[in-house]
């Protein structure tokens, strides 16, 4: 049996910070509030964020978290960056400003389900492909972990398979030290 090993999650501060070898995730902290107790996210900056990061293939998605780090919603990449322009984004900013969950799961693209951090690679196909999905986060008891992307997955499938039929395959015997090649 295969289990899935998440890829971990870049964070950063700015767009130039980035690890573009690592799947980048933005977090978004329901009812997060700034020093003078006003709503932390602004609708014209997280705009212009998302129109930056829809630019990178390594950014995957959105999580939106508690205060305490449990993840409550996920955004595929797809489905977050329709929510690039000004007029979509005010309703999705004012619910996690809020912190209505329920509003927010309402909204087109966003899903609850994430992959559990001891899953088989199986169980996490299976679970992305029921959903259309072709990045979901990783958990562990409700924590943020990484991500698993279909992809990979499947590449791990084949791979281990190719490996498999190698052992079984008659022509990939070794041959003794000083026979020669049939032709």
């Amino acid at each position: 049996m295969f289990w899935i090993r998440p890829t971990p999650i870049c964070c950063a501060r700015g767009v130039k910070e980035f690890d573009r070898s690592k799947p980048l995730l933005l977090s978004l902290v329901l009812q997060k509030k700034t020093a003078n107790g006003e709503p932390y996210y602004d609708v014209y900056a997280l705009t212009e964020y998302l129109q930056t990061l829809g630019e990178y293939p390594f950014f995957k998605g959105t999580a939106l978290l508690e205060k305490s780090g449990r993840m409550k919603a996920f955004f595929p990449k797809e489905s977050f960056l329709s929510y690039a322009s000004y007029s979509s984004i005010q309703q999705l900013v004012q619910h996690v400003n809020d912190g209505n969950i329920d509003e927010i799961l309402k909204l087109p693209g966003a899903c609850r389900d994430c992959v559990a951090a001891d899953a088989t690679i199986m169980s996490a196909l299976i679970k992305l492909e029921a959903l259309k999905a072709s990045t979901l986060p990783v958990s562990d008891d409700g924590k943020l972990k990484g991500v698993v992307e279909k992809d990979d997955l499947v590449a791990r499938v084949v791979i281990a398979l190719a490996g498999e039929d190698k052992a079984n395959d008659p022509r990939e015997k070794k041959r003794p030290r000083n026979a020669s090649p049939q032709s």
